[in-house]
């Protein structure tokens, strides 16, 4: 039946002009005609599918950007960073709008906020000494009052209740149906760093010394700001940046720790695993559920428990109470137990002073321009990121208003079913115990799709109309801050999921057992309701898919602290041997050493992406299955006017096309060196597809080509 389909498919070649809810026929003709151009303009036709179809589908991507943007060298331009600067010159236009009748009161103060944002000097000078002097101090300025008692965690919890600032120790709260109020405190590393958080993690320390260029760049952006905001002498600003990026760099060699898949216990010197048994038998640490391997991760503790663990050396109750400015009797979850030994360790090696300028650096960071804030169009995008960033509610609902052109929650929701269907009904990986597969089928039965809300937006107790831009500014970030913490006493579990509107975005959200589609991801050119199923399967729903998996894998389990679920331990090992073949498969094509590549996110994320494709492709087989062939106007829909590929040919082709990606490079790498040419960017498209049998059939690749390897990844087997 199914081949019957496709040779229909391909035999007409055209579809059938329709009408479908506010589009008529000529509009959707028109849309998918545009979508067919769209495809041939990027493709390499000279290409060898079955050698490099990253080349064939994409080849010819990068001449036709470089006159949209304009970005830094090696800056990638992808489909989505292109079309978030579209969305955020729309929102410029929105902001720049006069005020009118029609603005709600929490408009017409965004809009106000932007009109100074836009004519603001890139800094205050006097603004940022009399912001320094409030909190604490910097000791490189004289005039700013630091003090050589300085409490660096009264400081730390000030600006995180002031102002929701994420230095040094991050606190989250999130909903927890096993608590009375129906939320939990969780305490780990702080997600913010200066340092990029491609570097700041043990797996880039290692592999990058704090002495390459990387972080002279660093170095310098931080050592010209303290000329700019100061007035800073040279030398005085050089020590100044050096110290703070070398404190920070120290920092991130116990961060993000579970990224890689080496054994950090193994690198540890024995005195200090020593220390750490120590540790965990005076505070009774070892009375956690040996079964639970997230317990082990993160244990529920008292704050004054946690301030002995760590021997005094860090009051975590001073820190939660100054920060909620309430006192908490609550426990909390611990995150990243090795960070906070670090932490101490790290605070010990450098002085005081170096430590006080690292917080405000970091806090000054906040509220400044970005140093490549150089000319007016980024600095009409910073001042659009701030408000997506601190009313995200106001700017998605101002976007989603004007730009609403059809109702596709039904779309998106019926599609997920179909995938959450066949995700059931096909686990038939032999190395998945019988218990197990309940398990995931449970876990799988309650995660849902979710949508961004944009309602209960009420700034009336925001009052900004009479003050200066950086006075502005200030309030704004208090007024935000205020409303996050509302959460920890907020009875109400239904989740409102703040997002900008320029977040293109599907993404598994931990403890909530929700996939989160942001209104960003749905339009063209990933995304129209009047495209084919084969279209929306190999991009919507191949996303959608790969958050569905990754939401059952070993890392889901330690990021869902309140999930039940745990594997037998011969479906763990399955998974982990099966993982093994993608970690050596990638860690080839980068650096032809089967060894080198060791990040355990990374991997997390190929391999659900190519599960991902073979769930979203065995979908939409399921689909053509069930339609009856004499229906030929939806069965039309799935190829493209003029266009000479088949239905299921076109669904990876667009699946490429929805990851082309371009860097701001003068020169390509030379073919003398092919692995310079064999790019991350370029194994998102070539690895899914190689793994996929399904793929070498439509496209005729033959056994032993780079596209049809003998050795194929899979961790789930999909079959309907």
């Amino acid at each position: 039946m199914i081949g019957f389909i496709r040779f229909i498919l391909v035999f007409y070649g055209i579809a059938v002009k329709l009408t479908t809810g506010a589009y008529e026929v000529g509009d959707e003709h028109a849309l998918r005609t545009a979508k067919k151009n769209e495809i041939l303009k990027y493709m390499n036709l000279k290409a060898d599918p079955c050698n490099d179809f990253f080349d064939f589908a994409c080849g010819k991507w990068s001449q036709y950007q470089s006159t949209i943007s304009v970005g830094k060298e090696d800056d990638l331009i992808t489909v989505e960073s292109q079309m978030e600067e579209r969305i955020n010159k729309d929102l410029q236009l929105l902001l720049n709008e006069n005020i009118n009748k029609h603005d709600t009161p929490s408009t017409r103060k965004v809009k106000h906020f932007y009109k100074s944002c836009e004519v603001a000097e890139r800094f205050s000078t006097d603004f940022l000494l009399d912001f320094i002097t409030r909190h604490g101090g910097i000791p490189s300025l004289s005039t700013t009052n630091w003090r050589a008692n300085y409490d660096w965690v009264e400081t730390i919890a000030k600006l995180r209740a002031s102002y929701g600032m994420d230095i040094l120790i991050g606190l989250e709260v999130n909903s927890n149906p096993h608590n009375a109020y129906g939320k939990s405190i969780f305490i780990g590393e702080p997600k913010e760093t200066l340092i990029p958080v491609e570097l700041c993690s043990a797996v880039g320390t290692e592999l990058i010394d704090v002495k390459h260029d990387i972080y002279k760049d660093i170095e310098k952006a931080v050592f010209n700001d303290m000329k700019k905001w100061f007035s800073m002498g040279n030398n005085e600003a050089n020590i100044f940046a050096g110290d703070v990026v070398r404190f920070e760099f120290e920092l991130c060699k116990k961060m993000r720790l579970e990224q890689s898949l080496t054994s950090n216990k193994e690198t540890e010197p024995e005195e200090e695993r020593e220390r750490e048994r120590e540790v965990r038998g005076r505070t009774g640490k070892n009375r956690l559920n040996q079964n639970n391997r997230y317990a082990q991760q993160t244990p529920l503790i008292s704050l004054p428990q946690l301030t002995q663990q760590y021997e005094g050396n860090i009051n975590f109750k001073q820190f939660v109470d100054v920060s909620f400015d309430t006192a908490i009797n609550d426990q909390v979850y611990l995150r990243s137990e090795q960070y906070f030994e670090h932490l101490i360790r790290t605070i010990k090696i450098f002085t005081k002073p170096t430590l006080a300028n690292y917080i405000m650096y970091r806090a000054l960071l906040v509220l400044n321009f970005p140093s490549d804030d150089d000319n007016l169009n980024t600095h009409r995008k910073h001042c659009v990121k701030l408000l997506q960033r601190y009313f995200p509610k106001v700017i998605g609902e101002m976007y989603n208003r004007r730009n609403q052109r059809m109702p596709v929650k039904n779309d998106v929701d019926n599609l997920y079913k179909d995938i959450n269907t066949v995700f059931n009904e096909a686990l038939n990986s032999d190395w998945i115990t019988e218990n197990s597969k309940r398990t995931i089928r449970q876990k799988v039965a309650k995660t849902k799709v979710k949508y961004p809300l944009y309602q209960n937006i009420d700034l009336s107790n925001l009052h900004i109309e009479r003050l200066d831009y950086w006075r502005k500014l200030e309030e704004i970030i208090k007024f935000h801050a205020k409303e996050q913490q509302s959460p920890l006493y907020d009875t109400n579990l239904i989740n409102e999921y703040d997002v900008e509107a320029d977040d293109i975005a599907i993404k598994y959200i931990p403890n909530q057992d929700d996939i989160l589609v942001s209104w960003g991801f749905l339009q063209t050119p990933l995304y129209h309701y009047v495209y084919g199923k084969s279209l929306k399967y190999s991009v919507l729903g191949q996303r959608l898919a790969r958050e569905l998996i990754s939401a059952q894998d070993e890392q889901a389990w330690q990021l869902d602290t309140m999930s039940a679920m745990v594997w037998d331990s011969f479906t763990l090992n399955g998974f982990r041997n099966r993982s093994e073949c993608f970690r050596q498969q990638y860690s080839n094509y980068l650096h032809n050493d089967p060894d080198e590549f060791q990040n355990a996110l990374k991997l997390r994320e190929i391999i659900a992406d190519s599960d991902g494709l073979s769930l979203a492709f065995n979908t939409y087989l399921n689909w053509l299955s069930k339609m009856d062939p004499e229906s030929r106007g939806p069965l039309m829909r799935e190829t493209l006017p003029d266009l000479n590929y088949s239905n299921t040919q076109l669904f990876f082709i667009n699946f490429a096309q929805a990851r082309c990606a371009a860097a701001y490079v003068a020169e390509q790498p030379s073919e003398m060196f092919p692995f310079d040419q064999q790019t991350e960017e370029r194994y998102d498209v070539n690895g899914p597809l190689s793994n996929f049998i399904e793929f070498s059939r439509e496209f005729g690749c033959a056994a032993g080509t780079p596209m049809n390897p003998g050795e194929k990844c899979v961790v789930y087997d999909f079959k309907v």
